[in-house]
């Protein structure tokens, strides 16, 4: 079926930029022509509904190539960087049936969405991704599923359930060697914990397990490897599972991300936002940040909200300081940060009137702040509160609050 372009005769405009009729577009991908093959030889403004396995996307010609204007229904897409291809049949299954970068997936995504976005990574490394003007037409997110790979799996020989400054751990004599910050799960509790501090024979983890771990556990590392994330989706949350990162995930305004199970590292920082794109929230849960290669802000999150739990965040000599802080709004929940040797000059640093506000976790699950110049700043207004839930280990200063300059720690 041909029918009239988007932006009147003779066109295709952007819907973007035009009135929005999501009745209309249902109307057309009724009675226009489907298939999971796109046509061949179409005419400029030509309509397709494209059905190939797991999704379901309106399409329109616009003399070059198929624009994707409309999904519907919940989409899964996959990656796969070295048996994929890049193309509009590719992306509906592993291996083969994969499409083969981050980008051509992202670009998949149509302006508007009605239904769940999943895209799956294979345990390989891959290129940026940059994620701009995807609009939910609900409740709707986009996920991006990293894939984990178990490096050992035993039954434990005894296990710490945690509470307060005691963090959780899990015992099994000669097994835990080489799996310092990696992913331990506990099979009776069904929880993923950073592991913090290990010997041979022991991984303590970061916060309090919900009971204390029976029968199997797992050690896990990374699979799935990303360069640097672009956000510029105000309308959609975007959630992040069991990736490493090697570069900064930078958000436009107003755009939410969410983090679990990730890492960071490499030469770049990772960056929540700066003043030029206010009122960002990023959320980062049971996440190893190594910031043993950063050369500036660790974490960032001016005039918007950054949340950090259960992770731990590892520092050395390599940052002039380990800076969470200069943000509107940081809260944290049972994490551990550690200086490794000193050399940082602070762990969080709140100013410009900022507000940071220390919480426990589940079990009583004290946050731990160690091998710091300063753990804690405040100054120029900046409030740091709840910190009676932290433990401090030779820090030089634990607390510093610059009265003349009204900063608060209490």
């Amino acid at each position: 079926m041909q029918a009239k372009p988007v932006g009147g005769s003779g066109s295709v405009k952007n819907p973007l930029e035009s009135d929005l009729n999501f009745a209309g577009f249902k109307a057309v991908a009724m009675v226009c022509d489907n298939g999971a093959t796109l046509p061949s030889t179409p005419v400029i403004g030509q309509w397709f509904l494209h059905t190939p396995t797991g999704r379901k996307i309106l399409m329109q010609y616009d003399g070059s190539n198929w624009i994707p204007i409309i999904s519907y229904g919940t989409m899964d897409l996959y990656v796969d960087n070295t048996d994929g291809t890049d193309d509009a049949v590719h992306g509906t299954g592993v291996d083969a049936d994969a499409f083969k970068s981050p980008q051509y997936a992202g670009d998949t995504i149509p302006g508007f969405f009605s239904g769940n976005i999943i895209i799956h990574f294979n345990a390989e490394t891959y290129s940026n991704l940059i994620l701009r003007g995807k609009f939910p037409t609900g409740n709707f997110t986009i996920t991006l599923q990293g894939t984990l790979v178990a490096d050992a799996t035993a039954a434990q020989d005894s296990s710490v359930q945690g509470s307060g400054a005691t963090h959780g751990s899990i015992t099994d004599a000669g097994a835990f060697t080489n799996h310092a910050n990696k992913l331990l799960y506990s099979s009776n509790n069904a929880q993923y914990k950073i592991i913090d501090l290990v010997d041979a024979n022991t991984a303590t983890v970061v916060g309090v397990w919900a009971a204390a771990p029976t029968g199997n556990y797992t050690v896990y590392s990374w699979g799935t490897i990303l360069g640097a994330i672009t956000l510029d989706c105000p309308a959609c949350p975007v959630y992040f599972y069991d990736i490493h990162f090697q570069g900064q995930i930078l958000q436009s305004t107003k755009s939410a991300g969410y983090a679990y199970r990730c890492k960071w590292s490499g030469s770049m920082y990772s960056s929540v936002n700066n003043s030029s794109s206010p009122f960002s929230f990023f959320h980062i849960d049971t996440c190893f940040i190594d910031a043993s290669s950063f050369t500036s802000f660790l974490a960032r999150c001016d005039f918007g909200q950054l949340e950090i739990y259960y992770t731990k965040i590892l520092a050395t000599g390599a940052l002039p300081y380990a800076n969470i802080g200069f943000c509107s709004y940081l809260r944290t929940q049972c994490i551990v940060l550690d200086g490794t040797n000193k050399t940082p000059i602070r762990a969080i640093y709140v100013n410009g009137n900022a507000v940071c506000k220390m919480y426990e976790g589940p079990t009583n699950g004290y946050s731990i702040i160690r091998n710091f110049g300063t753990a804690l700043t405040a100054e120029t207004g900046g409030q740091i509160s709840n910190t009676g839930t932290v433990t401090f280990t030779n820090n030089t200063t634990d607390k510093n609050a610059v009265a003349a300059s009204y900063g608060y720690i209490g």
